[in-house]
């Protein structure tokens, strides 16, 4: 038995055998004789959903295609493929992703199956953009679902949380290759809390960062962008000062109030263009609280729980913009 835990170490299993398959053919004589199965991607999932004491697949290495439709349009994609790999090929194509959380290691299948999303007052989650899933069934059969093609089965399979068969790939909507600019900014929370209405419809892309002990917010804008830069790859230190001064408030919990103004006396304004691919993700070390807020009330609503609730906690909340959708299981339903 293989010891697993999930990205933030808050998920352990002891699956019986992790399996790796590169062949489909392999992937269908793995299912059809295990009795549990689970498929497990980057693990950033804080629900138990790989935890298993049965087999865990990880399809990271199956041998299929990235199939871009003639109208471009549309990809077939491979469910397995982190994010990370899967916008770099679809730029190097000519093509974008609509929208992504910031957090790219995700594998396709498991950010669409929980329900991952991104921020956008017009943007639903990334499960809004599955056209059908290619999956393996029980006995190890391939099967396809689409709003025409067993449509019950398709509106489960865009949030099913792993339950409905080991997806292979997923037809998804494309745009083309588009760049984005990124604007981060320190105001004062009541501003930032009045200004978000106004915010969400100037900016395709709009989220602050609260510190429970600081009147002030990390405003953080996204907008597509006519100039065009060059990818840079994030400074991998960045966050080590933010990281140390969490660890010190963790242990003496008395200095977080000090830690948390002196860092946000330390923020400062900045501006940075490229490929939305290398925009969108974060070079998330550090973990935080998430809200979702659907307009100004809302987002003071968010506001007040993360001060309220976590004056004992280091790190910040996040409150953003996202639009509600239909899908069966979606939270901003």
């Amino acid at each position: 038995m293989a010891d697993w835990q999930n990205w933030s170490g808050s998920v352990q299993g002891r699956p019986a055998a992790v399996y790796r398959p590169t062949a489909l053919a392999e992937l269908q004589a793995i299912i059809a004789r295990a009795a549990k199965v689970r498929v497990v991607g980057a693990g950033h999932s804080f629900m138990p959903l790989c935890e298993t004491d049965g087999s865990l697949l990880q399809l990271g290495q199956l041998d299929v295609p990235l199939e871009i439709a003639p109208n471009r349009k549309t990809v077939w994609a491979p469910a397995g493929w982190g994010l990370n790999r899967l916008t770099k090929t679809l730029w190097d194509e000519g093509l974008s992703l609509i929208n992504q959380g910031d957090i790219n290691p995700q594998a396709l299948a498991g950010a669409i199956a929980t329900g991952t999303h991104g921020t956008g007052a017009e943007l639903g989650s990334m499960s809004t953009a599955a056209r059908a899933f290619r999956f393996v069934g029980p006995s190890g059969e391939i099967l396809t679902c689409s709003a025409t093609e067993a449509p019950n089965l398709f509106a489960a399979q865009r949030l099913s949380l792993g339950m409905m068969g080991v997806v292979t790939q997923i037809e998804i909507d494309v745009l083309p290759a588009y760049y984005l600019e990124q604007k981060i900014r320190k105001v004062p929370l009541a501003q930032a809390v009045e200004e978000f209405d106004d915010l969400a419809a100037t900016h395709r892309h709009a989220e602050f960062f609260v510190f429970p002990y600081s009147d002030e917010v990390i405003l953080k804008t996204l907008h597509p962008t006519d100039e065009q830069r060059p990818a840079r790859d994030p400074n991998p230190n960045e966050d080590d000062a933010f990281q140390i001064c969490c660890d010190i408030g963790r242990a003496l919990p008395f200095l977080i109030g000090p830690l948390q103004r002196f860092m946000m006396r330390a923020i400062g304004s900045h501006r940075k263009i490229g490929p939305a691919y290398s925009i969108f993700p974060s070079e998330r070390a550090v973990r935080c609280s998430v809200a979702v807020a659907a307009d100004n009330r809302h987002a003071r609503q968010c506001a007040t729980l993360f001060r309220r609730d976590d004056v004992d906690n280091p790190l910040p909340g996040v409150a953003h913009w996202k639009v509600g959708d239909a899908k069966l299981g979606s939270v901003a339903a």
